[in-house]
């Protein structure tokens, strides 16, 4: 794994009840990015296949600390 590999993170985000994308398939996405980058983080939401304000506030806090 490269060195810039350990400094990106990456977050991966679903929504329970997205009709386009399952949860299951965006949980495979994390694996596969598992593979490449040590910093991987999958939060499932209520939502659907929309960016909701909890999605936006948590991406913003994980990326701060």
């Amino acid at each position: 794994m490269s060195a810039a590999s350990k400094d990106i993170h990456v977050i991966v985000t679903a929504g329970a009840n997205d009709h386009m994308v399952s949860p299951g398939q965006v949980k495979q996405l994390e694996l596969e990015f598992k593979s490449h980058f040590d910093n991987v983080q999958f939060e499932l939401f209520d939502g659907g296949h929309e960016l909701t304000f909890e999605e936006v506030e948590t991406i913003t806090s994980t990326l701060n600390h």
